[in-house]
């Protein structure tokens, strides 16, 4: 029963830090930055997704989204 219990604590911690952390994101968020960020991504000719080790797959999932776009990667 000590392992359920230390495992329910360490859960709890884990998303009760992730939830806090979203919070600050959330409240910090500048949209004029990311506005800008938007208005170069569709601007630019060719966007390039790099990614080593489980980078990789994260950088490939991206890469499908903006094709999605049509996006000249």
């Amino acid at each position: 029963m000590l392992i359920v219990w230390l495992i329910k604590m360490i859960l709890q911690k884990v998303f009760d830090s992730t939830i806090a952390q979203l919070g600050i994101v959330k409240y910090n968020l500048n949209t004029t930055n990311i506005n800008r960020a938007i208005d170069l991504l569709t601007q630019a000719k060719k966007i390039a997704f790099f990614g080593l080790g489980s980078s990789a797959a994260v950088a490939h999932g991206a890469m499908s989204k903006f094709h999605e776009f049509h996006t000249g990667i």
